[in-house]
């Protein structure tokens, strides 16, 4: 790949020290030009350098060379060989009974069932069941819970985060958001 080579020029300027510590590189339009090269191969090139920690980019100022220590190995990346498995063969070699059962059906993780208890957790279901009634067979309104929503945006108003429920959005965590 050009990105790779390029990069591995720049890093041997850098080790040479015809690039010195702390220089600005040109900027990805310049680099394109000088090495006559397309613009993703041009910012390949510099994200690829910036992961190795040889460059840093300041944002509105360009990339920057790294102040280089003393050199040290580069890490040697193993290939990695899957294999595939019999699960119903892994289970049967099993001759102890764990808390987490790593290995069941397809290969997920999941609690042994004797390890649970199975008497709160069935009254747990039953007391959901009986405050969500006809609700619980409903997909939640994609913004999240209107309820919730009212309360955190009274919530916040004390605050003077002044902003309505429908302006808010609930989530799961991070990758929902």
């Amino acid at each position: 790949m050009i990105y790779k080579q390029l990069a591995g020029q720049c890093i041997t300027d850098i080790k040479s020290g015809k690039i010195a510590s702390h220089s600005r590189l040109p900027s990805l339009r310049n680099f394109k030009m000088q090495h006559n090269i397309s613009m993703t191969s041009a910012l390949n090139c510099y994200q690829h350098l910036e992961a190795l920690g040889w460059i840093i980019s300041k944002p509105q100022s360009g990339y920057f060379v790294c102040q280089q220590f003393t050199s040290q190995a580069q890490p040697e990346l193993i290939d990695f060989e899957s294999h595939t498995s019999d699960p119903k063969l892994a289970l049967s070699r099993q001759s102890y009974t764990p808390l987490i059962n790593t290995i069941g059906p397809l290969g997920y993780a999941r609690f042994d069932p004797e390890q649970l208890p199975l008497e709160q957790l069935q009254h747990s279901f039953r007391r959901a069941l009986k405050r969500q009634s006809a609700n619980i067979s409903f997909y939640p309104n994609p913004q999240g819970e209107k309820v919730l929503r009212d309360s955190l945006s009274a919530h916040f108003k004390g605050y003077d985060f002044h902003f309505s429920a429908e302006q808010l959005i609930i989530s799961n965590g991070c990758m929902d958001a």
